[in-house]
């Protein structure tokens, strides 16, 4: 039931706040609800960073339940005490680092609603020993809908988790034309790099860096192009873990003039308008935004042919599929 102000009170919960595609879409879909007869929680576990607070609301209630090593049963209790002292209408897990967590908080709490949303995983091959399968069931069993961003995501809930398939809803990912579109400018947007206007820019941004994103392969097939086109230039926007790891291959590959490590930066859409290709690289992928986002802002793309990549992307018709 709504609460007392009539606004429904809906709570994500999220493992970090920052800038990855999960997130950037838990922060949108938050931000438009806060205009759409909603109060809007985003709660996170695994602490932030300081730009995803730039992009996020101020009417959006932000909560930091920070969560401790091992199984926390205290972040349970937190959990449950947040939603009874805020009479939460709606509790929405993101991915497996919240799932079990949140559930039994939203149960203990009596939350009237509970989602969990799936949005990727982190290897080619979907891996479950019977114990996780046997949770995730339970789980899944518990609440009362499902959301994927893939089909192929939405088949293995229904098929593997044996979700019934009306509990599933599969919710494709989404771009807002105004901010990514075609630029007027490449060329100038490229000097803007500090890179010549007439070499070829290859581009991937990946929000947090890890071996799923395979970016030793991208680093290898840029080697590639590079032999044959020395003023080509590769842009890898992000961070994380493995970044020192990928400069180390950079350097043996004598790569270092080439290859820009950019970071974390908070004007995507003029590096990826600047790019004459925008590449993904990964051995899987739910929906990727920055592939949307490329497409939108009419950069052709390459990328692995894995998970819902394919929905997006027809080989040789909007870009190429490896």
């Amino acid at each position: 039931m709504p609460s007392v102000n009539n606004k429904i009170r809906l709570a994500h919960v999220i493992g970090f706040f920052g800038l990855g595609g999960m997130e950037l879409g838990v922060i949108r879909q938050s931000n438009e609800l806060i205009a759409r007869d909603f109060d809007a929680s985003i709660v996170y576990l695994d602490g932030y960073e300081e730009g995803a607070f730039s992009v996020v609301s101020p009417e959006v209630n932000l909560v930091y339940l920070k969560r401790h090593k091992g199984f926390d049963r205290g972040l349970i209790l937190r959990l449950a005490q947040f939603s009874r002292q805020n009479r939460i209408d709606i509790v929405y897990s993101h991915n497996w680092t919240t799932f079990m967590d949140t559930v039994l908080a939203a149960r203990l709490a009596r939350v009237p609603v509970l989602i969990h949303g799936e949005h990727g995983r982190n290897s080619a091959e979907y891996k479950c020993d019977w114990k996780t399968l046997w949770l995730r069931k339970y789980l899944a069993s518990q609440c009362d809908h499902l959301t994927t961003v893939s089909s192929d995501i939405a088949q293995i809930l229904k098929d593997i988790w044996k979700v019934p398939s009306w509990q599933v809803s599969w919710i494709p990912n989404g771009v807002r034309l105004d901010m990514f579109k075609p630029a007027k400018n490449r060329r100038q947007l490229k000097r803007t790099l500090g890179v010549n206007e007439d070499s070829l820019i290859i581009g991937t941004v990946v929000g947090h860096i890890r071996p799923v994103k395979d970016l030793p392969t991208l680093l290898k097939a840029f080697k590639l192009i590079h032999d044959k086109a020395p003023a080509a230039r590769l842009f890898i926007v992000g961070d994380g873990p493995t970044v020192p790891e990928l400069h180390d291959q950079v350097k043996l590959m004598r790569l270092s003039q080439a290859v820009h490590f950019l970071g974390k930066r908070g004007d995507i859409t003029k590096i990826v308008s600047a790019l004459d290709v925008y590449v993904n690289s990964s051995v899987y992928e739910g929906m990727s935004n920055t592939i949307l986002e490329a497409m939108a802002c009419g950069v052709p793309v390459v990328a692995t042919a894995v998970g819902g990549t394919p929905a997006i992307i027809t080989h040789e018709n909007n870009g190429l599929l490896v």
